[in-house]
């Protein structure tokens, strides 16, 4: 991933992760000419690895040697600036192969300690720790993003609970368009270490876009992470859950269910038992999901509120005739 701050790039991003085969690699890398085929078809399939202003053209530059892992890699230079070009079948910041690593980490998942990966899979324990590590080191929403463009323009914020060595933090996670785009350890539920966590994903979109701030932020009823949005994105409208509205205002929602009930009339639903499923189904209003309840009362309540599970036939007292109410 490549990240812009200002005008500057950031030397520790300079690298274009593409991917190679693993047997062909050593006779590629040591061919430019085939090499730069292989790059230029990458390029026109997935344009998105690559930083911006390489579509105006790109230099080799130079091989280094990789005493670690033994590999050749390849540099190139666009716009002046030297981009290493790292093969997907190693590992980021040449810590190692992903065929040696890959089993050893997803053990991480189900929490097997550092020091039995050592036993299993060789190194030593502070090696696995420093690679588990390495894999946090990319931005987010830079990796899953990528274009200014693409950045979000409501997002919906909200702490998850969860244990780090022992004491109880808060991963204060960031979503849009059904994406995590942020989740970072915050050590306490308060505005000041809310805010560090939140604004990293602040720090990450701006890098995008210095002028970035989303139109509207969805959260629930806890007052510090209101406040802690507000203080990142002071222009931003903060929405509230309405769950969580409806948990902090109980007495607020009852009130308003009943007036809607006392304006809409009361609703008795008349629906015959189906004598059959094949007969259901083919009635004449058409297709319909099967009914196995056969009791009357089979509608759903949320807040008051009586919505009819399949078509039914509705009277309402400012009406003469029936009327047929739908869910669709």
């Amino acid at each position: 991933m490549i990240q812009r701050v200002g005008s500057e790039i950031s030397r520790r991003n300079r690298v274009i992760c593409l991917p190679f085969c693993q047997d062909e690699y050593r006779q590629l890398v040591s061919d430019p000419k085939h090499f730069r085929r292989v790059v230029d078809e990458t390029a026109r399939q997935h344009g998105s690895l690559f930083p911006d202003g390489f579509q105006n053209g790109y230099e080799m530059k130079d091989i280094r040697y990789s005493k670690r892992l033994q590999i050749l890699i390849r540099r190139i230079l666009i716009d002046g600036v030297s981009y290493t070009i790292r093969p997907a079948f190693v590992m980021p910041y040449m810590t190692g192969m992903v065929q040696d690593t890959e089993k050893a980490l997803f053990l991480r998942k189900f929490n097997v300690p550092y020091w039995a990966l050592a036993y299993c899979y060789g190194r030593n324990a502070m090696y696995w720790y420093r690679m588990e590590c390495g894999l946090g080191r990319f931005s987010i929403v830079g990796t899953t993003i990528q274009h200014p463009s693409l950045l979000p323009r409501h997002v919906v914020a909200d702490e998850k609970h969860t244990w780090l060595s022992g004491q109880k933090v808060y991963c204060a996670t960031t979503v849009a368009d059904g994406c995590v785009l942020g989740a970072t350890i915050a050590a306490s539920a308060g505005q000041e270490d809310l805010e560090k966590a939140y604004g990293e994903f602040k720090q990450e979109a701006q890098t995008l876009n210095p002028d970035y701030s989303p139109k509207t932020g969805n959260t629930d009823g806890w007052l510090p992470t209101r406040n802690a949005w507000k203080t990142i994105f002071p222009g931003m409208t903060l929405l509230m859950c309405l769950s969580a509205y409806g948990i902090a205002h109980p007495k607020s929602i009852k009130k308003r269910s009943q007036s809607f009930q006392k304006s809409c009339g009361t609703a008795i639903a008349h629906r015959p038992k189906p004598v059959s499923r094949r007969e259901y189904v083919g009635s004449a209003n058409g297709p319909q999901r099967p009914q196995y309840l056969h009791s009357s009362s089979t509608s759903l309540r949320n807040f008051g509120r009586t919505y009819p599970r399949s078509q039914q036939r509705m009277i309402f007292p400012e009406h003469s005739g029936p009327a047929i109410c739908s869910t669709d």
